[in-house]
C-alpha cells in the first residue's frame, strides 16, 4: 500500500488515481484498481481489485469488489456492489445491494426470506448471481 497523504486512505501500489479525482475520508483501493478524472470516493468505501471508477462518478459509503465498473456520472451510496457488476452511467443507487448480472439465467434462484410472510417474500432473481471472495490476507486494516 502507498501512502497517499491521508492516514485513512489505503492505496494498493497498484492502483491508478488519476489527476483530479478525489479520495475523501477512509479509502480502500485493491490492486489494479482505476480511478478516473473528477471521479470522487468518499469513505468509508473499499473498492476492490481491478475496478474501475470512470469520471465524474461518485462513490461514497459503499463497497465494490472486485472487478466492476462504475459508470461515468454513476452515483452510488451506502451500496454493495457485487463481484464483476457493471453500474450504467448516470446510474443512482442507494443503499441497495447490486449483484453481478448473467445473460442465461441460473439453474439455480436466489429467494431472499428472512422470514417475512409469504406474500412479503422477495421473489427469485433467476438471472442474477450474488458472488464472494475472501480478501486476501496481505490485507490489514488497523
Amino acid at each position: 500500500m502507498v501512502d497517499v497523504g491521508d492516514a485513512a486512505q489505503l492505496v494498493h501500489e497498484q492502483a491508478r488515481v488519476e489527476r483530479g479525482a478525489r479520495l475523501v475520508g477512509p479509502v480502500l483501493l485493491g490492486p489494479g484498481v482505476r480511478v478516473r478524472a473528477g471521479a470522487t470516493l468518499v469513505g468509508p468505501t473499499s473498492i476492490g481489485a481491478e475496478s474501475v471508477v470512470e469520471a465524474d462518478a461518485l462513490v461514497a459509503c459503499s463497497a465494490v469488489w472486485s472487478r466492476c465498473t462504475i459508470g461515468a456520472g454513476a452515483v452510488v451510496h451506502g451500496s454493495v456492489i457485487g463481484h464483476e457488476a457493471e453500474v450504467a452511467p448516470r446510474t443512482r443507487l442507494f443503499n441497495v445491494v447490486r449483484p453481478r448480472c448473467s445473460a442465461a439465467p441460473r439453474p439455480t434462484s436466489l429467494l431472499l426470506d428472512w422470514g417475512r410472510p409469504a406474500a412479503r417474500r422477495a421473489r427469485p432473481l433467476a438471472d442474477c448471481a450474488v458472488l464472494g471472495e475472501a480478501l486476501p490476507s496481505s490485507y490489514a486494516i488497523g
